[in-house]
């Protein structure tokens, strides 16, 4: 059984990481049961053909999920209307660890009534939400079976949770740590996370825990053509949610005007590609430096045209802002698939950070902090002359395939190991 609050019809980077695991250990004849949410929500994007990877053995248990606000109430004022950081900040004020914690109480009930009907060999919980890390530690001591918790983000060590206090931050700390000591079996999508885990809980036993990061489907890069774009041009493409801080773009936006309206010795301009969902205004944001002509604004795409669209473009952006001390932590999905396509990754992260480490060890772009503009801005006038070559080196073992395989052998002992402890 598996329990993750976002699930197909729901699209976004967080709905991966099961959906594959379930397509490929399906093929090896595990079968699921999916405790997921119905959430009538529109800040969640939508990609009905994800169910279309799953086979039809798989059971479907959707519970229904409300936002505070969702209906009626203070987000429905005027003022919030496009308001997305202030909602989130109200969320974050008010819901500890998160807004959806209301919705860990049907399904905690809702998973106990389902293997009272039915054996299952373990179950497997999904986070985030963070409040279903949560759930976890409340159904470990309830089950007949064994329970293994995949972190697919950190929690307080993440950059975009939003703490409207050091007392929030604190709190979800604490929560954070007695929720991850009570769990026995887990799987994280990053190692340092686990580091951190290992120097903060007490008696955290690392043999129970796997890292694995997240990854890419070799069948979702099926042979298709590119979108045709401008000749003479350097595009720059970026996919994924952009948020108001940690990944705004606008420092890169600084320096594209800055190549484009300075074009000494350059015989290309850059064009600056978003596949994916904005929390601000980027063509306001392009205007302010008046590069309005040089970003194109795909909007959020079904995956597969995602990737082809991607296909196209020149070199891959990866933005942790690293002014975010936090932002070394994460890594983001996307740069597995950046990793696929083989185009060099222009990554301005922290230099010491989770990201900058897989980016040099699989040799497929450049590391440079944010903050080093100078450094960036050499960089892109280089590039937009001529693109060096990488060696994108083992980059199969991320496959989504290989992954499953990983997680069947985490299953597997969690399973063994339990039936010697009855």
């Amino acid at each position: 059984m598996i329990t993750a609050y976002y699930f197909p019809p729901t699209g976004g980077a967080g709905v991966q990481r099961i959906v594959k695991l379930i397509k490929y250990l399906g093929r090896k004849n595990w079968r699921f049961t999916v405790v997921t949410a119905d959430e009538n929500s529109r800040f969640q994007p939508r990609d009905p053909s994800l169910l279309e990877e799953l086979p039809n053995t798989v059971k479907i248990m959707r519970l229904p999920a409300q936002l505070p606000g969702g209906k009626s109430g203070l987000f429905k004022l005027p003022f919030f209307k496009d308001a997305s950081y202030i909602k989130r900040w109200f969320g974050a004020l008010f819901a500890i660890p998160d807004v959806r914690r209301s919705w860990i109480a049907p399904a905690k009930e809702t998973i106990l009534k389902e293997l009272k009907q039915k054996r299952y060999d373990c179950v497997l919980v999904s986070a985030p939400p963070y409040s279903l890390a949560l759930l976890a530690a409340q159904l470990q001591p309830q089950l007949n079976c064994p329970l293994i918790l995949d972190l697919r983000d950190p929690w307080s060590l993440h950059p975009y949770k939003i703490h409207p206090t050091r007392w929030h931050k604190q709190k979800n700390r604490e929560i954070e740590l007695k929720s991850i000591g009570t769990v026995r079996y887990g799987v994280s999508a990053y190692a340092l996370l686990l580091n951190f885990y290992r120097q903060n809980v007490p008696d955290f036993k690392m043999e129970n825990w796997r890292f694995i990061p997240n990854g890419f489907d070799e069948e979702d890069f099926v042979p298709s053509d590119p979108p045709p774009l401008e000749k003479n041009c350097l595009h720059i493409g970026y996919s994924g949610t952009i948020h108001s801080a940690v990944n705004n773009p606008e420092l890169l936006f600084k320096i594209i005007a800055r190549i484009n309206r300075h074009p000494e010795n350059v015989t290309k301009k850059i064009v600056f590609h978003h596949v994916g969902k904005s929390l601000i205004n980027l063509e306001k944001a392009a205007k302010k430096y008046g590069i309005q002509n040089s970003i194109k604004l795909w909007g959020y795409q079904p995956h597969k045209e995602a990737l082809r669209i991607l296909k196209a473009m020149d070199v891959f952006l990866l933005l942790h802002d690293d002014q975010f001390k936090d932002s070394k932590y994460i890594v983001a999905g996307k740069v597995y698939e950046y990793l696929r396509l083989q185009k060099p990754i222009l990554a301005l992260v922290p230099e010491q950070g989770e990201a900058a480490e897989l980016i040099r060890e699989t040799d497929s772009g450049i590391v440079i902090n944010s903050s080093n503009t100078e450094h960036i801005y050499a960089l892109l006038r280089r590039w937009v002359e001529k693109i060096p070559d990488f060696g994108f080196i083992k980059i199969d073992r991320f496959s989504r395939e290989s992954q499953a395989q990983q997680f069947m052998e985490v299953f597997e002992q969690a399973i063994e190991d339990f039936k010697k402890a009855e």
